[in-house]
């Protein structure tokens, strides 16, 4: 620590070899070039170090220039834009303007290009190197004398300019024109250090606007270089974290080719909870502080750590709570100086706290100075004009009706009618992650002129370039990002609000993709369901009843379905019927298809009553519709059959699988996969009756059409495989049951993954194969594989649940082991 002396030694007499000059964003670069010299025996000044809070700033940095041999500029894209450094390089370029003395150095540690005096200057090039090499240059033509200081880690990989100089991440643009927020920057720092993890909330109450998402991202950005892993992660819902997930295990390579949900958190997870990893998560807007339950490990250990955004004015105790502010006075003035360009007068201070302090505003008005070349005192005309205009409309929120106002002088700027209506559409979707090319993809359906720009990849870019250059919108390579705050303030301020909700839902019902069978076609749709569920429940709010807004909901009854989230499933399912049946009646046959999904989603939960009376109602009027010999009618049959079969009502069911046999060999051929399905399912049904020889027969010619339709590595082909191994159990045969359910599980394993309920069928039929054998160590070992798929994915409830949870406590019962099942079972689900 240096005592008042040494600094009036240092400033008034001593001579120091270099004076370090930076911004405060390159800070963690400037102590690394400072340290290296001094290790290598130089002596410097440079702030960090040497100032002190309460002391004179100008006369220490005067003192600085005068009483050092050499100036070296950290030479970065905010460096060149900032007046201070600006007056501070001019001074010192004074000294030796022809460089013939090598006393005016740039450090270039950002990918700019000096211009103007700077143009004919070298410099030392440090931007994308290591550590060694960086070090190198530094150091080559300068001799080494003087005292060494503490220099932190190398911050080379912590620039976000190009890939490589990052850790493995995902992080957003870097935000170039962030400034102040040091003291909530070091807090932060401080509490990682402590080990506690970390939520910023927001102190003040309302809409939000005050920056938490861009503290966090700096904070980032400065200490990236610390973490093997920097990954961001949209915490709005719980389709979006599972969106950020997957990406974060596909492109860590945790998981090859299956991501299921519950694969893929668990991928997650396992790879958080490995102490030899050190990374940062961060979780942006998180709705509920429990939300974040079951995607995370148990707990951080070491260089692990955990850093949440939220509205929410309190959080759980494990979370330690940074409360974030508007800026402060001089802070506000430094950001509008840095976006606008202009140096800080008695109007930018009226202006700044006029529209409360708040970033969101000062972002959009320091855009707009900047851009129109207006001073601080003409945008604060405007800004009190507009302002006052809506205060009349009595704004429950200050916050809102300060950005309403910054908003509507920015667009009465913007000429480009089409980005007006952009604007508007898009605030009704989900904030982050909306793709570029859903505008493309959809461009006939969207009103003029935005139709003509969509469908003009040119005219769209010059549109999306006019809302980003007044703040109004991010863009971040293929998506466009809007903030909250102004999507409440945009739907705000909408006359007719149902057209511009029709609008974005039929744009959203351009992009659905039905296609849950492939990973593309799953991470696609969790892209979507957030926007989907954001636009939906607009509409639903408004009381909006149409076509497209009952084909949103059947898609998320759908994709919740897939992702075997059946309540959710329900709820959307039957949100659609209730639109389909007023819209387009109730014998429509897309009203009959959300019935029908309804079925499924309660024949999955075992409610078979209720799944047994909507399956008729849609037999019912598909015989009506469609004719007794449609193919869809006898894949009613076939739904019912199995009902029937699940109840136990044996002649009901054969009697129905035979009817949907009949209509499909006819209709579809002998050999179609959907005849193989019922041939099938009718050797299920005569294996429970005990009539082996039918079974055999009927599951042979399964087989044999679905190896020639599907091949030999499909899961429709694993099914077969599976039956006819329990077949061959059934009969005592042990080693062919066993071959038919290896050949099943080398296929479900691959094509599904561990996690699906079909695998853990496969489990369950080589945990009865291995009782029947007598090795119930083995046994117990596939049932508690089996039971927990069950468990998490079927509920336990569930009759397979159940059943596997029997036939293993069977088996324990005859392994002799005496400690109490339950018990044992406890044991074995906390491992």
């Amino acid at each position: 620590m240096w005592s008042s002396f040494d600094l009036e030694r240092l400033f008034m007499g001593e001579k120091k070899d270099f004076f370090v000059s930076y911004t405060g964003n390159d800070e963690q670069w400037a102590k690394w070039i400072a340290g290296t010299l001094e290790k290598a025996g130089y002596s410097t000044i440079i702030q960090a170090w040497d100032f002190r809070a309460g002391e004179n700033f100008v006369n220490n940095m005067h003192n600085a220039l005068i009483n050092s041999d050499r100036f070296i500029a950290v030479l970065s894209e905010e460096y060149l834009e900032s007046l201070y450094c600006q007056a501070e390089w001019q001074a010192a370029f004074t000294k030796d303007p022809g460089s013939e003395k090598g006393l005016f150095i740039m450090a270039k540690i950002d990918n700019v290009k000096p211009e103007g005096l700077l143009a004919p200057i070298i410099y030392i090039d440090l931007h994308g190197t290591d550590e060694a090499e960086a070090e190198k240059r530094l150091l080559e033509g300068v001799s080494t004398e003087g005292r060494p200081r503490n220099r932190p880690g190398f911050p080379g990989t912590k620039r976000a300019n190009f890939p490589g100089e990052l850790p493995f991440n995902n992080l957003p643009l870097k935000n170039s024109c962030f400034t102040g927020r040091q003291g909530y920057l070091e807090k932060i720092k401080a509490l990682f250090d402590s080990g506690k993890a970390v939520a910023l909330s927001q102190v003040i109450t309302g809409l939000g606007g005050i920056g938490k998402t861009q503290v966090a991202l700096e904070y980032a950005f400065r200490h990236a270089y610390l973490y093997d892993c920097v990954w961001w992660v949209n915490a709005e819902s719980n389709e979006s974290i599972i969106r950020d997930y997957t990406e974060f295990t596909k492109k860590r390579g945790l998981l090859k080719d299956n991501f299921e949900p519950e694969l893929v958190i668990d991928a997650a997870k396992t790879w958080m909870a490995d102490i030899n990893n050190k990374w940062l998560f961060i979780f942006d807007n998180v709705e509920q502080d429990d939300m974040l339950d079951d995607f995370l490990p148990p707990q951080q250990q070491g260089q692990q750590h955990l850093l949440i955004t939220s509205r929410l004015t309190q959080f759980r105790q494990e979370f330690q709570l940074v409360a974030v502010d508007v800026f402060e006075p001089e802070e506000a003035l430094e950001f509008l100086e840095t976006h606008a360009k202009l140096p800080p007068n008695e109007h930018a201070e009226n202006l700044a706290k006029e529209l409360g302090y708040l970033p969101l505003a000062l972002d959009q008005a320091a855009a707009y100075i900047k851009v129109c070349h207006k001073s601080y005192e003409e945008y604060l005309h405007l800004f009190r004009e507009k302002r006052l205009q809506l205060l009349a409309k009595h704004y429950r929120d200050a916050n809102a009706a300060t950005v309403a106002a910054t908003w509507d002088i920015s667009m009465e700027k913007i000429q480009n009618e089409g980005a007006k209506q952009l604007l508007p559409i898009i605030s009704f979707l989900a904030s982050d992650n909306i793709q570029k090319s859903w505008f493309s993809n959809s461009a006939e359906v969207l009103p003029e002129p935005l139709r003509q720009c969509a469908g003009d990849e040119m005219l769209f870019d010059e549109l999306i370039a006019d809302l980003e250059r007044y703040s109004l919108i991010r863009v971040d390579h293929k998506t466009i990002n809007i903030h909250r705050l102004l999507q409440e303030v945009v739907r705000d301020r909408q006359d007719n609000p149902q057209e511009l909700i029709e609008y974005a839902m039929t744009l959203l019902g351009y992009t659905q993709s039905p296609d849950f069978s492939s990973y593309e076609g799953r991470e696609y749709s969790l892209d979507l369901i957030p926007h989907v569920l954001s636009t939906t429940q607009h509409a639903l709010e408004k009381n909006i009843e149409s076509e497209t807004l009952g084909e949103l909901c059947h898609y998320l009854g759908c994709a919740f379905y897939e992702f075997a989230e059946y309540p959710k499933s329900l709820w959307w399912s039957e949100k659609a019927l209730n639109i389909f049946e007023k819209v387009l009646g109730p014998e429509h046959p897309v009203t009959v298809l959300a019935c029908y999904n309804i079925a499924e989603v309660y024949n999955t939960q075992s409610d078979y009553t209720k799944a047994l009376k909507l399956f008729k109602k849609v037999l019912c009027i598909r015989k009506k519709v469609l004719g007794p010999n449609h193919t869809d009618t006898a894949t009613t049959y076939n739904n019912i059959a199995l009902v029937y079969k699940r109840q136990g009502d044996y002649t009901k069911a054969l009697k129905l699988y035979k009817k949907a046999l009949s209509i499909r060999k006819k209709v579809l051929g002998p050999n179609h996969t959907d005849t193989a399905t019922t041939y099938n399912n009718i050797a299920n049904l005569y294996l429970d009756l005990g009539d082996y020889s039918k079974a055999m027969e009927s599951y042979e010619k399964a087989i044999s059409i679905r190896e020639k339709a599907f091949g030999l590595e499909d899961s429709h082909t694993a099914i077969s495989y599976n039956n006819i191994a329990n077949l061959y159990l059934v009969l005592g045969d042990y080693p062919k049951a066993m071959e038919w359910c290896g050949k099943a599980l080398s296929i479900v394993e691959e094509v599904l993954g561990p996690e699906q309920p079909l695998t853990a069928t496969t489990y369950n039929s080589i945990a009865s194969i291995y009782v029947h054998q007598g090795d119930y160590s083995q046994a117990l070992e596939w049932f508690g594989k089996a039971f927990i798929v069950f468990l998490h994915k079927l509920g336990p409830e569930h009759p397979d649940t159940s059943t596997v949870l029997k036939n293993m406590k069977r088996a324990y019962d005859k392994s002799g082991n005496t400690q109490d099942f339950e018990e044992w079972l406890l044991e074995k689900l906390r491992e």
